[in-house]
């Protein structure tokens, strides 16, 4: 048995299993009087189908890959999801580089840039937790650029905002997404 049809039978094991306890709980579900209990069940069974549903897809690919016409488009998909994989490991490292510089800097900025209560409290500083930063920093790969917040206070931190800003904007979307675009195109043409 080959590779890609282990992986279609794990597929496949996973959602008949989730699709079983689903079913069950639904069944437990309604059979429930009491109220709490019913909301708590119903909170299970959305978090399951949201594994239940990208299975679904996968499956509802594989039978597209019956049809001549769509059966090549389907393959050059995930031959590209395959090749990505690494790409995808240096990509999510650079995303968690830029956000730590970021996150760095904005602490540095919220305790050393004399930012006054009214400027922290217009202006959201986005990069000021770690969280807040890596979801800063996901935007800025997809074209958000927001640099409002790198002069507040005195702006002894604009200087280091700007430099790190320029340098995650060239990593991340011109090299990094460049390449992802070369790589899709390389794959695509192998195949064809």
């Amino acid at each position: 048995m080959n590779k890609l049809n282990k992986n279609k039978v794990a597929v496949d094991l996973v959602f008949v299993s989730f699709s079983i306890h689903i079913a069950i709980e639904i069944t437990l579900l309604l059979h429930t009087q009491i109220l709490d209990e019913k909301l708590i069940a119903m909170k299970y069974i959305r978090m399951e189908s949201l594994l239940i549903i990208p299975l679904l897809f996968i499956k509802f690919t594989e039978i597209l890959t019956l049809f001549d016409s769509i059966s090549p488009f389907v393959d050059i998909v995930f031959k590209i999801l395959n090749d990505i994989v690494f790409f995808m490991l240096i990509f999510c490292i650079t995303i968690f580089m830029a956000a730590n510089c970021f996150y760095l800097i904005g602490r540095n900025q919220i305790f050393f840039d004399e930012i006054t209560v009214k400027e922290f409290e217009d202006n959201e500083i986005k990069y000021d937790s770690l969280k807040k930063a890596i979801w800063y920093t996901w935007l800025l790969t997809l074209g958000e650029f927001d640099y409002d917040t790198f002069w507040l206070g005195n702006g002894q931190s604009a200087f280091l905002l700007i430099f790190f800003f320029t340098v995650s904007t060239f990593m991340m979307i011109i090299h990094l997404l460049n390449m992802l675009i070369a790589i899709m195109g390389n794959t695509y043409m192998e195949r064809n």
